[in-house]
């Protein structure tokens, strides 16, 4: 019975295999009979395509490969003929685009083995058009740069780079070009008040100047003025937890939290963001005599005012919940030093924290610019243990009395605290950098 079910097993695989073949070589037909189809409708671009695609999956299509030689031969008398009518209209692009359908068409079809016919003239004509297009492209971004569409000029130039296959001097000179324009483009977008725009654009001109050994200081100097004047300034105040809370907040975790805020985003913003120096913001909160457990809008303000900034941020957690969860108790026997049989309880369970982290953004006039929490739960695996008299007097392994003592379970709550001061860092500081540069220009 099983020699019968690895025959039967090993007939279905064969039958597998044979079905794969079949589909795949069908699939080919299927390619090349839609082809068939376009061609006989006049498709022929789309046909030579589909003749392409087929021979790729089944190289032994004779049919295909006849097909794809005729198509692709009167495909460019085609494009050759649309080139001439395009330059008689004094349409160099639209000529030159044509000669790169046929470099797409002829490069397809060789790469199955079909060489397209051109014409013994086609390298210096095909050279000819796309040089009459790149002096059009070049012309026509002059002219956008003069009516300051500085991004038409900029499409226009890019396009003439990446498309038409420059030589190497006109390549230079049409970078050169683009840097320019980007260059009076950049400082556009700052007069507009428009900075982080500007950057981007002074760092594309600098990717230019590094590859093409052009002069990078006008760029880098854009650079720093838009960055300088588009640049907001914040405050940021230590998170305190709310006065009704009392001691319940372990100052642990409000240090963890602070000290994370402060080396990891505070310190390191993103651009267009500066930070006052935490030291320096504490130091005024206490001589303001607002070194206090909460600060309200209207000390954010005067805090902001204070340092020069555009913005101050208070937060506090003003939740914060100990809670202890799928508990399991289990009676385990023991014995003291004496030699008496008694009982402890060992628990075994999680222990949750729950917080609730509420901020506000406060320009320097005291107008809220935004405002709202962030909610952070995170857990813990705990052990304990608990025994009615003097655990010491227990006859058990140091493993099993350090279930009795307290370290263990603060332990587990430590671990919990710490992955919630980095949550809570994480998610305070993205909502600082995104509201504020939302406001940059």
């Amino acid at each position: 019975m099983n020699g019968s079910w690895v025959a039967s097993r090993h007939l279905r695989a064969m039958c597998v295999g044979l079905v794969l073949t079949i589909g795949a070589c069908t699939s080919a037909e299927e390619v090349l009979n839609d082809g068939i189809e376009l061609e006989a409708k006049g498709s022929y671009e789309e046909a030579a395509w589909k003749y392409i695609r087929a021979l790729r999956k089944d190289d032994d299509l004779t049919e295909a490969r006849e097909r794809l030689q005729w198509v692709s031969d009167t495909l460019v008398t085609v494009y050759l003929t649309r080139a001439a009518r395009a330059e008689d209209m004094n349409r160099p692009v639209e000529a030159a685009e044509a000669y790169l359908e046929i470099d797409r068409l002829h490069s397809g079809a060789l790469d199955v083995g079909v060489e397209t016919w051109l014409p013994g003239n086609y390298g210096p004509r095909r050279r000819d058009a796309l040089d009459r297009a790149l002096a059009d492209l070049e012309q026509r971004a002059q002219t956008a740069r003069g009516e300051r569409r500085f991004d038409r000029a900029d499409d226009l130039l890019r396009d003439a780079v990446e498309r038409f296959d420059p030589d190497p001097p006109t390549r230079h000179r049409l970078l050169t070009a683009r840097f320019d324009v980007l260059l009076n483009w950049a400082d556009d977008l700052s007069f507009r008040g428009l900075f982080r725009e500007a950057v981007r654009r002074t760092d594309e001109a600098l990717a230019i100047a590094e590859t093409n050994g052009l002069d990078p200081i006008p760029a880098i100097q854009l650079r720093n003025a838009a960055l300088e004047a588009g640049t907001v300034y914040i405050a940021a105040t230590p998170v305190w937890r709310a006065d009704r809370l009392g001691r319940d907040v372990s100052a642990s975790l409000l240090s963890d939290l602070n000290d994370r805020l402060e080396l990891d985003f505070w310190s390191a913003p993103p651009e267009f963001v500066a930070f006052a120096h935490p030291a320096l913001v504490r130091r005024r909160l206490r001589q303001l005599d607002l070194d206090r457990e909460s600060l309200s809008w209207r000390d954010a303000r005067v805090i902001a005012r204070d340092l020069d900034a555009d913005f101050a941020v208070i937060a506090e957690i003003d939740r914060f919940d100990v809670i202890e969860k799928d508990l399991r108790d289990r009676q385990k026997q023991a014995k003291t030093r004496k030699g008496e049989d008694v009982v402890y309880t060992e628990t075994e369970g999680r222990v949750e924290i729950r917080t609730r982290l509420s901020y506000a953004i406060v320009d320097d006039n005291g107008n809220v610019v935004r405002e709202g929490h962030v909610d952070e739960n995170r857990s813990a695996d705990f052990k304990r243990a608990v025994y009615d008299g003097d655990y010491h007097d227990l006859d058990i392994s140091r493993g099993t009395r350090s279930l009795f003592e307290s370290d263990r379970y603060e332990e587990s709550l430590e671990r919990a605290e710490e992955e919630l001061a980095r949550r809570l860092a994480e998610r305070l500081g993205q909502v600082v950098f995104d509201q504020v540069l939302s406001r940059v220009g």
